[in-house]
């Protein structure tokens, strides 16, 4: 290559995340059951989630993954380590850790403007848990382990790609 033609790896790398996400839409684009809800095709082989509405984060391919654990990012919100799964049998249950499947952590666009106050992502208002300073001890809980959800990847500002998933936190406590 010349020296006019040599690119630096930085722009080389900037190419190639283009590329990849070219590729991404141009999937999305030619999917015909992109706007469709749960669909099993060809017997129980496939299963394809829906991409609507606005807690879902549409145009990036996604896996079926569940969480293994949890940990406080933040109040009413954690982040979650995954392991990804694959459906292995019908009807409930029947969900395993993919061999060889991805793993990491991820977090829930439902949980996004969660705080220590007023109404959080799931549209409980944490005022009316204990309104009048009672004996209750109701709080947001985070999503249980092993529950499947449709993960998402996401990609960053700089090059990294962070998982998200959508899933209403629950409320639970007790009455003293």
């Amino acid at each position: 290559m010349t020296g006019d033609m040599m690119m630096d790896r930085e722009t080389e790398q900037r190419f190639e995340a283009i590329e990849v996400q070219l590729r991404r839409l141009r999937e999305v684009a030619d999917d015909p059951w992109r706007n469709q809800p749960p669909t099993l095709i060809g017997g129980a082989r496939e299963l394809r989630p829906a991409l609507k509405g606005p807690t879902l984060l549409p145009d990036s391919p996604g896996f079926w993954a569940w969480a293994t654990a949890n940990a406080s990012a933040g109040d009413n919100k954690w982040s979650y380590t995954f392991a990804e799964i694959e459906k292995t049998g019908a009807a409930y249950a029947n969900w395993t850790a993919k061999s060889g499947g991805r793993t990491g952590t991820m977090y829930n666009t439902v949980e996004n403007i969660n705080d220590d106050a007023g109404v959080q992502g799931n549209g409980v208002d944490l005022a009316n848990l204990d309104p009048d300073g009672g004996p209750y001890s109701f709080a947001i809980q985070p999503m249980p382990n092993s529950v499947p959800v449709w993960v998402r990847e996401v990609p960053v500002t700089g090059g990294t790609v962070e998982y998200w998933f959508a899933y209403e936190s629950g409320v639970d406590g007790e009455c003293d």
